[in-house]
């Protein structure tokens, strides 16, 4: 039986990704599964290479395959993943279609009785439970014992548990296509995985849920050395960025020194990045990991907000969040930071204490997005329950893609949320005029940080503009202080862009 697995194309309203790696390195294992197993499959990446569901459609029914896997990895990308298969479905394919990944992991009840044309779903990690499937498809056997299986007998809907992969060493190295990772200042750089699961319960994140123990589980460092060894002597390529939840905790100290060794004693001069818990960051790894290459820690801060720390369950402290960056930047590194600036449950005083902390870092540190993210509620986890039971919830979010319905406590942060997402929207049409160009050359991307660092300096003036106008003004007055606001942003706006594409031209 041939299979057809692919990731369809999502596109961002606020591109926020365009010139990040364009990998989905878990898929990419499946492909390798499936060709372990001599099951011959085709796997289309649309995302990176933004082809639209027809053109999707056309080329999968040109083809004489018997089975459809989409990738379902993200909340926001499941209006393209059902544009995909209710598509197929009404262009006549007739075949087996299965969903995989976070989203369809977590709710993989509500879809299956809300779309009947899919006909699976895979719960979990499947590298394992995908070739099996197929073959016993093909052998027209039974499936109900697969790992992680989800079904449909009759009108009833079957699932089984599904099993975390313990020995990720037996996996074989992920399909690699060079034609689709992103240039960056540093170069071309490759996804790699250096293990699997975080032991944290942030209130915000469903990775927990996914990976269902709370634990990572770590590939043997030396076939780590050996992924990232062969990449470079197939592609040439020696910028990696580690795609683990967190590259190390508690129990990976050791796995790091041996990490560093092995890369030592290969001479592999390499530059790599990573994410750590902020309570992970320890100088003497961080100093280790260095001196093999390692350029960029991105660390989960998300609040200055005591309480609000609390309420994500994140068990740290803002005190520590400041070490850790402290100890990442004195280690030579670059530091960076997630942050979640608007909280549901925030008063006006709280937005400023976030504000006051984002401010006071260095520029380098801090994304355009730290200074205007939004808590995404991703079904199923913990801040749904959270913000239902305080009534902030519009409505039931199941199969929902928008990660944003919900009212805030305080109307004057609402307010100022409103307000500064519609000049988050004249910002990001800024951006997409120069992501037409489509360049990946090393003049264009350097141009593109630049004109990054201008839009945050930009968007800092403009906040502290709206702050003020929020904070202390008037209901009678806030209307038009607020139009006035708008115009003049847009002016701003205007001449940042027509600045922007003057570098480029």
């Amino acid at each position: 039986m041939q299979c057809y697995l692919t990731v369809p194309c999502m596109l961002d309203e606020f591109s926020k990704k365009e010139y990040e790696n364009r990998e989905y390195v878990g898929v990419q294992y499946l492909v390798s599964s499936l060709n372990k197993r001599g099951i011959k499959n085709k796997f289309v990446n649309a995302h990176a290479y933004r082809i639209d569901t027809n053109v999707l459609c056309d080329d999968i029914l040109s083809l004489d395959v018997a089975f459809v896997g989409i990738s379902s990895h993200s909340q926001k990308g499941f209006p393209a993943v059902r544009e995909l298969f209710q598509e197929l479905r009404k262009r006549g394919y007739s075949g087996h279609i299965c969903l995989g990944g976070f989203y369809a992991s977590l709710n993989f009840e509500e879809i299956m009785q809300k779309y009947p044309e899919v006909t699976t779903i895979l719960i979990g990690e499947g590298e394992y439970s995908l070739p099996e499937l197929i073959v016993r498809l093909e052998e027209e056997q039974d499936i109900k014992d697969i790992s992680g299986i989800v079904y449909r007998n009759g009108n009833e809907i079957i699932s089984s548990v599904s099993k975390r992969i313990l020995n990720l060493d037996e996996l074989d190295f992920p399909q690699r296509d060079v034609n689709i990772i992103t240039d960056d200042q540093n170069g071309r750089s490759f996804s790699v995985v250096s293990g699997r699961g975080c032991y944290g319960r942030c209130n915000f994140c469903c990775k927990g849920i996914y990976f269902d123990n709370n634990y990572k589980v770590y590939r043997n460092h030396v076939f780590v050395v050996d992924e990232i060894e062969q990449l470079i002597n197939q592609y040439d390529v020696k910028n990696f960025s580690f795609a683990d939840e967190i590259f190390y905790d508690d129990n990976g100290h050791d796995w790091v020194i041996n990490f560093v060794d092995e890369l030592k004693n290969r001479n592999l001069n390499i530059k790599f990045d990573m994410t750590l818990r902020v309570n992970d960051v320890k100088k003497e790894l961080i100093e280790k990991l260095a001196s093999v290459g390692l350029k960029r820690v991105s660390v989960g801060v998300e609040s200055a907000v005591p309480r609000i720390l609390n309420e994500m369950n994140k068990k740290i402290t803002i005190e520590q969040s400041i070490n850790a960056l402290n100890i990442i930047t004195e280690c030579g590194v670059k530091a960076k930071l997630t942050f979640i600036t608007f909280i549901p449950t925030m008063s006006f005083e709280e937005l400023k204490t976030n504000y006051n902390f984002l401010f006071s870092l260095d520029n380098d540190m801090l994304s355009e997005g730290n200074l205007y993210n939004r808590l995404s509620i991703f079904s199923g986890c913990e801040y749904e329950a959270i913000l239902r039971e305080k009534e902030l919830l519009w409505s039931d979010l199941k199969d929902f893609a928008e990660r944003h319905t919900y009212n805030y406590l305080d109307r004057k942060v609402e307010c100022f949320v409103y307000n500064i997402t519609k000049v988050r929207k004249y910002l990001a049409e800024c951006k997409k005029a120069v992501l037409e160009k489509n360049d990946y050359s090393d003049r264009y991307l350097n141009l593109f940080e630049e004109t990054k660092k201008q839009s945050k300096f930009l968007c800092k003036e403009i906040i502290k503009d709206l702050l003020l106008i929020v904070e202390f003004l008037l209901d009678d007055e806030l209307e038009v202080a607020l139009n006035k606001f708008h115009e003049y942003t847009k002016e701003k706006v205007n001449l940042h862009k027509l600045k922007m594409m003057q570098l480029f031209d």
